[in-house]
Parts: structure tokens; C-alpha cells; sequence
């Protein structure tokens, strides 16, 4: 493309250029019109058609460049170099980047969706007092939860950047492939920190104890009995289901897409256990 760039201008002016003495000396065989300059000026702008979509007025750009998505990868990967929390989030949000590879702007409007949802429920759990905390807009509750002390401030910026970019695709701009999915896996990485926080602040256990490899083995072989809600504007119910501990985490696994919230989880008594066995476990989901 870049050679046919550079050699469309010289065949077009070579053109120009016969037409010109075939015009200027009368040749018969040469007729100069409107329509044959038409032609040569669309010959001409033909490799520029890529560059339309570099224009810029004002604050609008019509094309989301290769360096900005650099920038934010430079930046991130200063900040976040020593953080290994959780080695499964790639492998979790591996849907994400299976969209954005087939479709960049929805695979991007989802990441900007799934930071959201983590930002907002810290901002849920951190300011409880706040009303109307669902309108908030997204980068004021960025800034506040960066000022109650909830979000590091070295990822402030990159937050801002990647949901600003994400919306900029979201919303028409061009992005490339290659950086689409670049920008995709640096939001991987926002939100395994914002998980990594979220458990830290408002999942965190109010007490830790030690048990046997033996009492390790009862609980995973155990069946549990889960309770929720369903929480209708006519007439709301509860479910009672009892699980084994792979099924359990089946239902875990992406719990907040479902209509209804867990209100108790309870160790399924069988014969031979004892009162101590019903340990219910209180559950944050988001």
C-alpha cells in the first residue's frame, strides 16, 4: 500500500502531463474534458482514503491511533509490573477478548460494562450514605472513589484512558484489529485489580481458621443447601436448592447475571454430623 501510495502521484502527474501537451499542441486523438480531470483527480486521492479518517475538529478524532494505546500500555505496565493477584483472570474474562477479536466496538462496549459493574459496586460498598449512587457517572465515581482512599490513585488514569478509549470505539472511531485486542487485555488487567480490591475491602473473612486436610475433604464432598430470592414487582418467591460443591460453584460462576440474589448458604446436614456441621456462610455477591 505504501509503494502504491508513493507511485499513483507520479503516474497521475506523468498523465496530467501528456494530457496537458495533448491539449495545449491540439492533438485529435486527445480530448480533455471535465470528466477526464474527474478521473484523474479521483486516480489521484484514491490511496488518501485511509487518511480521511485522521481528520480531527475540534476534541473529535475520527480514528483511535496505534500510540495511544501504547501510551496506556506503557503506563500500566509501570504500575501494576509487581502485581500477580489472581492468575485465573485472563482465563475469566477470556470471553471478552473472543468478542473483541470477532467484534471490537461490542467486545469493548462489555469490558467498559464489566469495569463498570466492579467500580460501582465498590462505590455501592464504600459509600453506603450516598444517595442517588446509581446515576453517578463514571469518571466522577472514579475521582471519588480515588478520594475516599477505595482505588489506588496509580490506577486513576488508566481507568480513565482505557473506559474513554472503549467508548470511542463504542461509538464509531476506528480502531485496528491488533489494537483493539491490546487495549482489551490492558482492561484484563484493570479488572483483575479491581476483583483483587473488591475482595480486599468488602469481601474480606471477619475471621480465618486453621482446619485438618480431613475436614477439608468433608466440606468438598459435602452438600449444601442454598437459599435465594426472586424478587418480582407482583408477587416475589424464594428457592431452596441442594448442591454438591461442584454444582455450587457452577451457580457462583457468573451469579450476577441471574434474577435473583443468595440470602444463605447452609452445610446440608446427613446422618452422623452434629450441630456444628450447619455453618451458614454469609455471601456478598456483585
Amino acid at each position: 500500500m505504501k509503494i502504491l501510495t508513493k507511485l499513483i502521484p507520479w503516474f497521475v502527474g506523468l498523465l496530467a502531463f501528456i494530457l496537458l501537451v495533448g491539449h495545449t499542441l491540439k492533438w485529435k486523438e486527445i480530448h480533455v474534458d471535465t470528466v477526464t480531470i474527474l478521473l484523474l483527480a479521483i486516480v489521484a486521492l484514491a490511496p488518501l482514503i485511509e487518511l480521511i479518517r485522521k481528520i480531527k475538529i475540534g476534541e473529535f478524532e475520527a480514528e483511535i491511533e496505534s500510540r495511544e494505546i501504547t501510551e496506556v500500555g506503557n503506563k500500566i505496565q509501570k504500575q501494576l509490573v509487581e502485581k500477580e493477584h489472581d492468575p485465573h483472570t485472563q482465563e475469566a474474562y477470556s470471553d471478552i477478548l473472543d468478542i473483541v477479536r470477532n467484534d471490537a466496538p461490542l467486545g469493548l462496549a462489555k469490558l467498559r460494562i464489566e469495569l463498570e459493574r466492579f467500580l460501582r459496586a465498590l462505590y455501592v460498598n464504600g459509600f453506603p450514605d450516598k444517595k442517588h449512587k446509581k446515576i453517578v457517572g463514571l469518571g466522577k465515581m472514579i475521582h471519588e472513589l480515588s478520594k475516599g482512599g477505595i482505588i489506588p490513585t496509580y490506577i486513576v488514569s488508566s481507568l480513565n484512558d482505557v473506559t474513554h478509549l472503549a467508548n470511542r470505539a463504542v461509538h464509531g472511531e476506528f480502531i485496528r484489529d491488533k489494537d483493539a485486542e491490546d487495549l482489551a487485555t490492558i482492561g484484563v488487567r484493570l479488572l483483575d485489580e479491581l476483583r483483587y480490591i473488591y475482595r480486599e475491602k468488602v469481601v474480606s473473612p471477619i475471621e480465618t481458621k486453621v482446619i485438618t486436610q480431613q475436614k477439608r475433604d468433608e466440606f468438598a464432598n459435602a452438600k449444601y443447601k442454598v437459599r435465594t430470592v426472586v424478587p418480582l414487582v407482583d408477587e416475589s418467591y424464594t428457592n431452596t436448592y441442594i448442591l454438591e460443591k461442584s454444582a455450587l460453584d457452577d451457580l457462583l460462576d457468573g451469579y450476577e447475571e441471574y434474577a435473583e440474589f443468595i440470602v444463605s448458604i447452609e452445610l446440608e446436614k446427613t446422618k452422623g454430623q452434629n450441630q456444628r456441621g450447619q455453618n451458614e456462610l454469609k455471601i456478598h455477591t456483585i
